[in-house]
């Protein structure tokens, strides 16, 4: 497995000599325009315009994604601490359903994953989430999501490179939800997508997910 690696600076820290690139504009205006809006209505939008996206349904004290059913489950919004806490739960979910053998095909329904392979998973949902709340300009607990992957992150010590690996699946997951890895295969002046700047893996073994709530939920 092989790492790109960039430097990066935020776009404020740097003088344009023949003015912001056109990928910088455009970030620019999209946020602009989240930033006038509601983040929780955007959201809406978002899960809305999930291409093929899974069954939905709100019910239960659980939040999880039945691969078997292809389906996402979470309790009702009233249930949650805050709204806030509503949609990165459930962007955690839909993150888990784009690997599906009908989307990325990053698990195999059938089979039980290893302890390995669900933390990896959970790894990935946690980091396309935080992915997501940001496209919709929410911000997400952080010490939720920090609790959440340390957690995971314990168990997958002897492979320092999982994070990086992790982030790349989670921005691939994150422009498939939204649709961009379709918009960058039919032209060429695609909205910038998340996986763009997030560091790319050359190959990466696929990952799978549990198959039933009882064995464990996502």
């Amino acid at each position: 497995m092989m790492c790109r690696y960039y430097r990066a600076f935020n776009c404020d820290q740097a003088e344009w000599q023949k003015g912001e690139p056109r990928m910088v504009k455009e970030w620019r205006e999209k946020h602009a325009e989240v930033g006038q809006g509601n983040p929780h209505e955007q959201a809406e939008k978002m899960i809305a315009s999930f291409p093929g996206r899974p069954a939905i349904e709100q019910r239960g004290m659980v939040a999880f994604y039945s691969p078997s059913d292809d389906q996402v489950v979470v309790p009702k919004p009233e249930l949650f601490e805050s709204q806030t806490a509503f949609y990165q739960t459930a962007f955690h979910e839909f993150v888990h359903s784009t690997g599906h053998p009908n989307r990325l095909n990053r698990f195999d329904v059938q089979s039980r994953p290893s302890t390995e392979e669900y933390s990896k998973e959970e790894l990935v949902a946690e980091l396309g989430a935080a992915f997501l709340c940001n496209e919709a300009g929410i911000e997400p607990r952080v010490d939720q999501s920090a609790a959440y992957c340390k957690s995971w992150l314990a168990k997958l010590t002897a492979d320092p490179k999982i994070l990086i690996a992790a982030a790349s699946l989670a921005a691939k997951a994150a422009d498939h939800f939204l649709g961009r890895d379709r918009q960058q295969e039919q032209q060429n002046d695609a909205v910038p997508s998340i996986a763009q700047v997030v560091p790319q893996i050359s190959t990466a073994k696929p990952i799978s997910s549990r198959e039933e709530q009882a064995e464990a939920e996502m």
